[in-house]
């Protein structure tokens, strides 16, 4: 059963978004020595831990999104693979997804890896065309080389790069 949620939604990819933009407003502040790289990166830190006490959920190892009730949206997305392309996990929690979901066959590690619902998730729909029902998608497969590295996850971008080739390999 797919449950649908009340909208807005307090997002884990929106706040990623948000502490990369004041990250990069840091890094800009010191370049024009303007005085402000510390509190940008401050704002950044603050983005960051409001994520991770929010959102994150230490004993399923992921980041989940919240309703506009507050509810915990049970649903196990790609985002939190963009989390780390945009740097807000720290290295305990992108390790922690890394070997708990990204590399389970049953979820993230199907034959064509990287599908942006769980496999194994109650809304996980294969339907065709682009609308994120659950089949993998080539902007994932695009963030997930700089959301790796970020973590100095290098060895699975390439088992990534060798299961997205083989699954191409298998289907010709």
């Amino acid at each position: 059963k797919i449950h649908h949620y009340p909208l807005p939604i307090e997002s884990m990819d929106v706040l990623s978004y948000s502490y990369t933009g004041r990250e990069v407003l840091a890094r800009i502040s010191g370049l024009l020595g303007n005085g402000r790289e510390a509190y940008w990166q401050s704002r950044a830190e603050a983005v960051r831990k409001s994520l991770k006490e929010r959102l994150w959920q230490e004993n399923r190892h992921a980041c989940y999104d919240l309703d506009k009730n507050n509810r915990v949206m049970n649903i196990l997305l790609h985002n939190n693979l963009r989390c780390m392309y945009f740097g807000s996990f720290d290295q305990q929690m992108a390790d922690a997804f890394i070997s708990h979901h990204l590399l389970n066959p049953k979820e993230f590690w199907t034959p064509m890896p990287l599908p942006s619902i769980a496999a194994n998730d109650a809304a996980f729909r294969n339907i065709a065309g682009n609308n994120w029902s659950g089949q993998p998608q080539g902007l994932t497969f695009q963030r997930s080389i700089r959301a790796l590295e970020n973590y100095g996850h290098n060895a699975e971008v390439t088992l990534i790069g060798k299961r997205f080739l083989q699954a191409i390999s298998d289907s010709l």
